[in-house]
């Protein structure tokens, strides 16, 4: 992984009372506020963190969650991790496992480079001709680094939100604007690791139970989590969610399976 700058620390927002011992990373890469909504709910039945990530590169959100965590003076704590988040969760239990004790993967994207060409069909089949040729043009200015107007951006998520979802609510998150200076060197970064296999590779040292909730209309395909992370995980459960995109707790259809599901496995119920 390529060094980095650290970024500063900043507060960590916690919902409900101590103990703290439930985390949830958010996606992106720099999707702060995304699982805020979550938070709440589920701190109606334990503490929750909701650490922010703004580190420039994958090692640095790696040390950055490491020192948010123990500042914390808690865990070991269970990690549920969306999207971006987990598999930072993912390679975080891997290399801290002593601070993990449970990894609750949420909509996590393909382990492997195979799965992931399913991503760009499955959400241009959902999409217009002139949002897919958006899409495009923003994908070409990640490929060669350069910055895209922030309407573009703006016009992105909206477009994004549609192609990953089934039937979506409105938006509940907390309005924290996108770190597009987070996202494109992390990305960037973590598609790296995902190609060269190194990604997948973090799960061989990891020994403690695994469950990923995925929704079966996700257009990151649950085969891309199922397979591979069965072949290299020891203790590792799939649970899909019909009619249910990218973010189960916005689906109109799939929200209060999703909420039971995240429950029983943070209750070890499931």
């Amino acid at each position: 992984m390529k060094p980095h700058n650290p970024a500063p620390m900043h507060p960590i927002p916690r919902h409900g009372l101590p103990p703290y011992r439930v985390a949830l990373i958010h996606g992106g890469p720099g999707g702060a506020g995304q699982l805020a909504p979550v938070a709440r709910i589920l701190a109606s039945k334990r503490g929750i963190l909701e650490p922010h990530q703004s580190a420039r590169s994958v090692e640095g959100q790696l040390e950055e969650l490491h020192t948010q965590l123990l500042s914390t003076e808690e865990g070991p704590f269970q990690l549920v991790g969306h999207s971006w988040g987990a598999w930072l969760a993912f390679m975080f239990a891997a290399t801290h496992p002593g601070l993990v004790e449970k990894l609750i993967l949420v909509s996590a994207g393909s382990f492997d480079p195979a799965h992931a060409e399913q991503l760009s069909r499955a959400r241009g089949r959902k999409l217009h001709q002139h949002e897919r040729d958006l899409m495009a043009r923003i994908e070409r200015a990640l490929q060669t680094r350069e910055h895209p107007p922030a309407w573009a951006w703006h016009r992105l998520l909206e477009i994004s939100l549609k192609a990953d979802s089934y039937a979506c609510l409105p938006d509940m998150g907390d309005k924290i604007p996108p770190q597009w200076d987070v996202f494109l060197p992390v990305w960037q970064e973590a598609a790296a690791l995902r190609a060269s296999g190194e990604l997948l590779a973090f799960g061989e040292l990891i020994d403690l139970p695994v469950v990923a909730i995925h929704g079966e209309d996700d257009p990151h395909p649950w085969t891309g989590v199922a397979e591979p992370l069965g072949q290299v995980l020891e203790q590792f459960e799939m649970y899909r969610l019909p009619r249910c995109g990218h973010y189960p707790w916005k689906e109109r259809f799939a929200r209060e399976a999703f909420f039971a599901r995240l429950e029983e496995a943070l209750d070890g119920t499931l």
